[in-house]
C-alpha cells in the first residue's frame, strides 16, 4: 500500500472519536415538534407541549402540558417555588397559587376539554417508565389534592399542566424561558410563543 492511502486511513481513524463525541455531546434543548420542546441531560428529562398557549396568547391565562422524569439513578424532587417563567425582557414570573388560578379561570373544565382535542401526545417520549403520577401543583377545583412538591426517579413519570398569568391583559410574541432550578436540576427551556424562531435565547 502506498503512503497516501495509509495516511487517509489513519486520518479517518483519528477522526472517529470526534464524530462519536459530537453525537454524545448534544445540546440539552431540542424541538420535537412545532409546539413540543424537550430539555434532556444526564439528570432529568422534561418535555413541554405548548399548543394551547401558542393559540391563545390574547388571553390572560395560558398553560403548558408538562412531562418530567429522571434520567440518572438519583431521585429528583421539585418544589413549586423552583419553577419560574421568564418573559422576553427577562422579567421572572412565579407559579400562581391554585386559588389564584381557579379564580382567574372560572371556565377551566370547558377550556381543558376543548384543549384536549388539540393536545400533542407526550407520554410516548418516555419509554420504560412503570409508574405515572399526576403533577400536583394544580387541579380542577374539587377534584384532587394540591401539593407543593413532587418527586421522580427513572421509573416514575410525572405529568400535568402548569398555568401562567400574564402581567398585562395578554402575552406578547417572543422567546420565553421555562426554568426549573434547585439542588438537583438546572433546567432552562426556551419557548418561542407567537413567533417562528430558533430556540437560541435563554435567560
Amino acid at each position: 500500500m502506498s503512503t497516501a492511502p495509509r495516511l487517509r486511513i489513519l486520518a479517518a481513524v483519528l477522526a472517529l472519536p470526534l464524530v462519536l463525541g459530537a453525537d454524545v455531546e448534544k445540546p440539552p434543548v431540542k424541538k420535537l415538534g412545532k409546539t413540543v420542546a424537550q430539555y434532556k441531560d444526564d439528570v432529568v428529562k422534561l418535555v413541554v407541549g405548548y399548543k394551547y398557549a401558542q393559540s391563545n396568547l390574547k388571553k390572560k391565562w395560558i398553560f403548558f402540558d408538562v412531562y418530567v422524569s429522571a434520567e440518572g439513578n438519583a431521585p429528583i424532587e421539585i418544589d413549586r417555588e423552583d419553577v419560574a417563567f421568564y418573559m422576553p425582557d427577562g422579567k421572572r414570573l412565579n407559579l400562581p397559587s391554585q386559588k389564584r388560578m381557579a379564580d382567574g379561570i372560572p371556565d377551566l373544565q370547558f377550556i381543558l376539554k376543548e384543549a384536549s382535542i388539540m393536545a400533542d401526545p407526550l407520554g410516548g417520549y418516555f419509554i420504560g417508565r412503570t409508574q405515572q403520577d399526576r403533577l400536583p401543583f394544580f387541579t380542577v377545583p374539587g377534584r384532587n389534592v394540591v401539593q407543593d412538591r413532587f418527586a421522580v426517579n427513572n421509573n416514575i413519570l410525572v405529568y400535568g399542566k402548569i398555568y401562567w398569568e400574564a402581567p398585562g391583559d395578554r402575552w406578547e410574541p417572543g422567546i420565553y424561558t421555562l426554568a426549573i432550578k434547585n439542588k438537583d436540576v438546572n433546567i432552562k427551556l426556551p419557548l418561542a410563543l407567537g413567533i417562528e424562531g430558533e430556540l437560541e435565547r435563554t435567560k
